[in-house]
């Protein structure tokens, strides 16, 4: 994967501009604001700086919260894109706006930019009388593994559709064909909100503009306005193309070097420039030497580790490094693992499977009757534990279950005849509520690959999970957060996404799963982006996605889905921590329960350290009787 540079631009700010050029500041004031004095601050309109915001998604790896992205662009108001946006309001009418976009988008992104083709169809070329004006965007050569490419996609979007709606007075219809299958819900929610009729495509990025008209004369509209800034954004295009060159010289005498350990001094050499000259110029693009050779050398290390088996001391050398033992220091600090674990982990590329997409998310059988009339019941505050337990008594097969469960080891071995006395004596409407939903999805995704993954092993997991949540459910910083029963719902079905990949994607699920049972030793890892590379989404939001899809409340779908981000809810993070901590005391690891563990869940839960042996060590006990429950369940 060749990850390209961020390229959304920081665009000269209005501030800036008429701070130097008081012909420009007064014809602004003139224009923008008559009625306020030439030096009133409200003409110092303030920059929204996109590639800082980018730059630290970048850095704190959200590689799961694409609706930032999105949200980001939709969100730029009047003002923040500096003296562009008054350009564009100051255009005669719709069509000259459209086509300024278009030409003065490299200083937004230049990447974007470069591959953008454009139709602006007006509505006498067509024969047919009832068809509008027309303005299609086409985005070229993109590679939805990378991850700025991603964002910058993601950001240009709902930058543009910004854009459009404010020139068309939000009198338009825009439709998104989107190439990611990974959209998250989150995402589509915040686009539909937005009016823009949304569709995954393979392949496809595509915005079409409709139901306008491309001569529609814009309110601000003034020539004047056009011919002062038209030279200023003229401007800075030549000084943008000056800054992109110098870029590509560089990296490319890097490309050409057979080791890299070219200095600053010998680069500037070779581009026939002085080192102060080279340094200004990297500057004035927001990058220096070090940084450039270090991204380099990064990108080149991560290509010749995917592509085959090299010797890591060659790798090294190439890569421009002395030894192999300095490359290993430089790529753990970089990547997290050192580069035999990532070649390891590389080879989950080696899987190809069809990305899931919303076509696949609505293949999934419907939520059960029963769930819904369940769930509809339960949240009204008059209904009668008779009428719960007649509604579930409707499935008998459910209702031996539910009879099982009440009498097993694991609730004290009641004695227990119907489900009714299950719920009053032993049970509970939550647990009843909770283990109804999970048999019932459960059933809508058997799969007839039964050598699928150990569907036992993968519940009693998710059941020890769930029963380790409630002793945390009161914890001080968890508390009042969400309910009890919500975090041990989440809990319970905190895996769906694997089932429910499973189901769509069997032989690829195998696959995975048989590529996670080699590298147990690599802990702390992310895998969230093998996931989206081989199913186009992450595990966690798969099961977000289908939990949505069965209309389960809110916050255990967004609990759910944020389990593999770094800046998680708290309650995504204990749940991720017991999932960890069962996994070592099934193994009867107790005693090697590593501190760092330990002292997450402090951090996270809130709990003093005797508070959280305390709690240890009840769900320690529990454990033994997890196994028959997951058997009475028979799920």
């Amino acid at each position: 994967m060749k990850n390209k540079p961020l390229s959304i631009y920081r665009l000269e700010t209005l501030t800036d501009l008429l701070s130097e050029k008081p012909a420009v500041k007064q014809a602004f004031h003139h224009r923008f604001y008559p009625s306020s004095p030439p030096d009133n601050t409200a003409i110092k309109t303030s920059l929204n700086n996109a590639a800082v915001f980018l730059e630290a998604l970048l850095f704190l790896k959200e590689k799961n919260l694409p609706h930032i992205a999105f949200q980001a662009g939709l969100s730029i108001e009047m003002g923040s894109l500096g003296i562009l946006d008054f350009y564009l309001i100051s255009c005669r009418n719709v069509q000259q706006a459209i086509l300024a976009i278009l030409k003065y988008f490299p200083l937004i992104s230049s990447n974007i930019a470069s591959r953008l083709d454009t139709d602006i169809i007006p509505a006498n070329n067509h024969s047919n009388k009832n068809v509008q004006d027309c303005f299609k965007l086409r985005l070229n050569h993109f590679d939805i593994s990378d991850r700025t490419e991603q964002l910058e996609i993601e950001f240009v979007a709902g930058l543009l559709i910004n854009l459009i709606k404010r020139i068309t007075h939000q009198n338009s219809d825009i439709y998104l064909n989107l190439p990611y299958h990974s959209l998250a819900s989150s995402s589509y929610q915040i686009l539909i909100k937005n009016n823009i009729e949304v569709k995954l495509k393979v392949g496809q990025f595509e915005l079409l503009c409709t139901n306008f008209k491309l001569s529609q004369p814009l309110s601000f509209a003034n020539e004047m306005t056009l011919k002062v800034l038209s030279p200023e954004l003229e401007q800075q295009l030549k000084n943008l193309q000056t800054h992109d060159t110098i870029i590509t010289r560089v990296l490319n005498l890097f490309t050409k070097a057979e080791r890299l350990q070219l200095t600053q001094t010998q680069v500037a050499g070779h581009l026939n420039m002085s080192e102060s000259s080279l340094k200004r110029k990297l500057s004035e693009n927001h990058t220096n030497f070090t940084d450039l050779i270090n991204s380099f050398k990064k990108e080149k290390a991560l290509q010749l580790l995917s592509a085959g088996n090299l010797p890591y001391e060659d790798i090294a050398i190439k890569a421009g490094y002395s030894d192999r033992a300095s490359f290993e220091r430089a790529f753990k600090k970089w990547i997290g693992m050192t580069p035999s674990q990532f070649r390891h982990l590389s080879s989950f590329s080696q899987i190809s499977s069809k990305p899931i997409s919303m076509e696949d998310i609505h293949r999934i059988p419907p939520s059960p009757k029963v769930c819904q009339q369940v769930i509809s019941l339960t949240q009204t505050d008059d209904f009668q534990i008779s009428t719960l337990a007649n509604l579930i008594n409707t499935d008998p097969v459910l209702t031996g279950k539910l009879i099982g469960v009440a009498n097993s080891a694991f609730y004290g071995g009641q004695n227990v005849s119907n489900l009714e006395q299950a719920i009053i004596r032993v049970l509970g409407i939550s647990t009843v509520q909770n283990l109804t939903i999970t048999m019932m999805y459960c059933q809508q995704l058997k799969t007839t690959e039964r050598s699928v993954f150990d569907l036992k092993g993968f519940w009693v997991e998710s059941l020890a999970t769930a029963e380790a949540s409630k002793y945390f459910a009161d914890s001080p910083r968890l508390k009042n957060l969400i309910s009890p029963s919500e975090l041990y719902l989440a809990s319970l079905l905190h895996q769906i996404g694997l089932l429910a990949l499973a189901y769509l994607r069997p032989e690829a699920t195998q696959h995975y799963l048989h590529k996670l049972k080699t590298i147990n030793e690599i802990d702390e890892v992310n895998f969230s982006q093998f996931e989206n590379k081989i199913f186009g989404l992450s595990l966690a939001e798969m099961g977000s996605l289908v939990l949505t899809h069965w209309g389960l409340p809110q916050v255990v779908c967004q609990t759910v889905g944020q389990l593999e981000l770094e800046n998680a809810c708290i309650a995504s993070q204990i749940i991720v921590l017991l999932s960890k901590m069962i996994k070592l005391l099934q193994l009867g690891a107790e005693d090697c329960i590593p501190d760092r563990l330990t002292k997450q869940l402090l951090e996270i839960s809130g709990y003093s350290k005797n508070q959280l042996d305390n709690q240890m060590t009840k769900i320690t006990s529990k454990l033994p009787e997890v196994n028959e429950l997951a058997q009475t369940l028979a799920i």
